[in-house]
């Protein structure tokens, strides 16, 4: 494929379209309800709202509140709207970022700052997480010299307490929950997780990246979700995903925490520098204040109202497709599940899935490669899609032919 190179005079509006349009002709195509993750589509009336709100302010700059304090306002209404939904008490607060990595990141970074008060000489911090909680944490551990421990499953495929206890050692400064985990959708036993966090005096994080704009919702409305949020005793921060089922525009996240002091633990600051201080709450510095309006836009247009409606649209086709799994027989729910990610495994035959089977068919499917098994994110627009995923699963576990390796690039 040749390369674009920068023209001399540029290219004109109308091309330079149809030729994005023909790079997107490949892509997958998100709105027909057949792909299995990356894009979280709440409709178009909210696709507008993000779009119009982004452009107006897409020039703006995040790193400035004394010359935008519209963004300013916005940051301070999107914690006001959203800790609540996690029962936050009197004096949390929050930062937003510009996803679930840079959320993992700052707390990690948070947890070795208090490390080095509490506990000066200790060289290798090490958080403990189960085997199913994102890579962001190694990838953190990495940037901050820290170690990340993992620990064995249960039998439900989530974090297991009791092992999280034995692997606790004097080094250890932090305890990861997932509520729900990716792979799987289940949410760690939070509570008993809270219960080490507090008899040991460690930092608890639970990365709701995936639940946390879903789980209040779908408590909402009277279906059961298992304990995960500030309620806890023991959970000190939480991060979800703005972008997720939040609804809004891709580099938004929230990371928020019980007690507000611990912001400052996140804070960068130099001064020594000809044009004065210098000083952010997050990785990074010059962020387009589009993406703050657009999540703060749709969030004012969703309300609460918006958000449950679209909760239950997720439940009803969870549900439906729960339903097609059980008469379709050769398949298993991978642990308890209780919001948007389903997640299942094969129980007869050739264990691996036809992924290239459900490719020919029109899906982009997400695997699971330990146990070899499918996993959807389901959100609004999959609505309906139930009948047509179990026929076309059908197809390819009938199907011969090989399977391919399984392997999927998960990002927050």
């Amino acid at each position: 494929m040749t390369r674009a190179a920068l023209s001399g005079a540029g290219v004109p509006q109308d091309e330079l379209f149809r030729e994005m349009e023909d790079l997107r002709a490949a892509d997958a195509d998100w709105r027909n309800g057949r792909s299995a993750l990356h894009v979280y589509w709440a409709g178009e009336d909210v696709q507008d709202v993000s779009a119009r709100a982004f452009a107006m302010f897409q020039q703006t700059n995040a790193l400035a509140p004394r010359a935008f304090p519209s963004l300013a306002r916005m940051k301070e209404d999107i914690l006001n709207m959203s800790l609540p939904l996690w029962r936050a008490p009197p004096g949390a607060s929050g930062v937003i970022t510009t996803g679930g990595t840079e959320s993992i990141i700052l707390a990690m970074q948070a947890m070795r700052h208090l490390a080095a008060e509490m506990r000066p000489g200790l060289r290798h911090p090490v958080v403990l997480a189960a085997r199913s909680a994102h890579p962001a944490w190694e990838k953190a551990a990495g940037l901050l010299g820290m170690r990340v421990i993992r620990v064995a499953l249960d039998a439900t495929w989530r974090a297991d307490p009791g092992a999280m206890a034995d692997a606790i050692t004097s080094d250890v400064v932090g305890l990861v929950a997932s509520a729900p985990s990716l792979p799987f959708g289940t949410t760690d036993p939070v509570r008993e997780i809270g219960q080490l966090a507090l008899r040991h005096d460690l930092w608890l994080h639970v990365d709701a990246c995936l639940g946390g704009y879903l789980a209040p919702f779908v408590r909402d409305l009277g279906l059961p979700v298992p304990e995960y949020d500030f309620s806890v005793p023991g959970v000190r921060s939480l991060s979800a995903d703005l972008h997720k089922y939040g609804y809004a525009p891709k580099g938004n996240s929230l990371l928020a925490y019980r007690d507000g002091n611990d912001l400052a633990r996140n804070r960068f600051y130099f001064g020594a520098w000809p044009k004065g201080g210098y000083g952010t709450a997050t990785l990074t510095g010059t962020r387009s204040g589009g993406t703050l309006a657009a999540a703060w836009a749709v969030m004012r247009y969703l309300g609460a109202e918006g958000y449950s409606r679209r909760a239950a649209v997720i439940m009803r086709t969870r549900a439906e497709i729960e339903t097609g799994l059980r008469r379709m027989g050769g398949t298993a729910l991978l642990g308890p599940q209780h919001l948007g990610v389903l997640s299942f495994a094969m129980t007869d035959g050739d264990a691996c899935i036809r992924e290239d089977r459900l490719g020919a068919l029109g899906w982009y499917t997400s695997r699971i490669a330990d146990p070899v098994g499918l996993q959807m994110t389901l959100t609004p627009v999959h609505e309906g899609i139930a009948g047509r995923l179990i026929r076309d699963l059908c197809h390819a576990m009938r199907s011969g032919g090989a399977a391919k390796p399984a392997l999927e690039i998960s990002t927050y």
